[in-house]
């Protein structure tokens, strides 16, 4: 099973010192530093990287000006090695900076490591200098380096909603698609941003979505009333660019919502798909990062999680494949059956930009596609038909999504 990657804080000191140990048993850093390094903040990051639950690697970086990322730490269990995981911890890392505005990192590690180096030199770094008596026990540091391609335009807007939050960002992110501005509504009334005033997001208006930013009353979560869509003339970059700077900040979990179309039988209006995979059709991607997100853009742990909470509840959810299509265009017959063929459940406008941006920078997404119209069933569907059904989708699936992000602020 290919590791699934997600951020981490102080809450996983005890497995990244058990890792530690495992990785330099007479060299590893100690707890209080470690203690440090995980802390969360706007400008550092800690990444894990986990197969079956169990901690197997962690990579940790922070900014330092002007525009750099500094990898401070990276482990990878001995019995995990030589499987990519490495290579995908820093990538990760790197393009949260890139996101930041970075435009290069650096790194220290021992000369005598020729395993690191090698690493570090296959992923792009090379050598810059020596750093004499850097190490505890006298030995030298050799300092490596690379070039990195910052995202400006994601830089400056993380900048000006960091200003707009006051420096206070939520850990939990939730995208609202079409129609479903009512779950925010559902939270503690908190404070709202139209994304007119952030830099960078005018002009993302459609029809069921408010345009607006919602950071809830405790201040534990923000919601995007509204996503921007690849029909609107927007590429990969400016769909995902709101998500990717709220990501580079430290919002660390998300869930993704999109009002979907049905394509296989027994899913009716009301009814919930927890994304399990997604078809990109829709010729639409954000950056890529380093080492480009493959298997794990959604997360298996939350989504076991959201389907258990329904099965207790008694709610119609289940997991299933998601289509992503460009749009405006609602699909044709011949269109739906080539995509139930295919092996997709749920079809809709959206999502995928978002759950590939977030997961390049570690986030944790899961995503849940809400049946609104059944296309399999060959009738003509309207935009305004997908916002009338909000209603019963409201009714079906309320409880259920709240329960969701509540679960999400809690391991917060």
């Amino acid at each position: 099973m290919a590791a699934e990657l997600r951020r981490i804080g102080t809450e996983s000191l005890t497995l990244v010192t058990a890792l530690e140990k495992a990785c330099f048993p007479s060299d590893f850093w100690s707890r209080a530093t470690l203690r440090g390094m995980l802390a969360r903040c706007s400008d550092s990051v800690s990444v894990g990287a986990f197969v079956h639950g169990e901690l197997v690697g962690y990579v940790s970086a922070f900014l330092e000006e002007p525009w750099e990322v500094h990898v401070l730490s990276l482990a990878v269990a001995p019995g995990h090695r030589r499987r990519g995981i490495a290579s995908r911890l820093v990538s990760t890392v790197l393009h949260w900076g890139r996101m930041r505005g970075c435009a290069r990192v650096f790194l220290e590690v021992r000369v005598s490591s020729e395993r690191a180096r090698t690493v570090y030199e296959r992923l792009g770094f090379s050598c810059e200098g020596i750093s004499e008596n850097y190490y505890e026990d006298g030995e030298a540091a050799l300092v490596m380096s690379g070039e990195l391609s910052p995202e400006p335009e994601v830089a400056v807007m993380a900048s000006a909603v960091r200003d707009l939050l006051k420096g206070r960002v939520p850990r939990v992110g939730v995208i609202l698609g079409s129609g479903i501005g009512w779950l925010a509504e559902m939270d503690e009334p908190g404070f709202t941003v139209p994304y007119e005033q952030i830099s960078g997001m005018a002009g993302s208006s459609v029809e069921g979505h408010q345009g607006r930013l919602l950071v809830n009353g405790s201040g534990s979560t923000v919601y995007l009333m509204g996503r921007r869509h690849h029909y609107q003339g927007f590429d990969g970059r400016q769909v995902a660019a709101l998500p990717s700077a709220l990501a580079s900040l430290g919002v660390d979990s998300w869930l993704l919502t999109t009002s979907s179309g049905a394509l296989v039988p027994g899913l009716r209006i009301g009814d919930a798909v927890v994304i399990t995979g997604h078809v990109n059709l829709s010729g639409c991607v954000p950056p890529a990062p380093l080492c480009p997100v493959g298997a794990s853009v959604y997360s298996r742990r939350l989504g076991a999680e959201a389907l258990e909470m329904g099965s207790a509840a008694g709610i119609s959810i289940r997991g299933g494949v998601f289509g992503c299509v460009s749009g405006p265009a609602y699909e044709t017959g011949s269109e739906v059956s080539m995509l139930a063929e295919s092996g997709i459940d749920v079809v809709s406008m959206s999502t995928v930009q978002e759950a590939l941006a977030l997961s390049s920078q570690g986030c944790e997404v899961i995503g849940v596609a809400l049946v609104t119209n059944d296309v399999g069933s060959g009738e003509s569907v309207s935009h305004s038909e997908v916002l009338r059904a909000q209603t019963s989708v409201r009714s079906a699936q309320g409880v259920l999504l709240r329960k969701l992000v509540q679960q999400l602020e809690l391991e917060k």
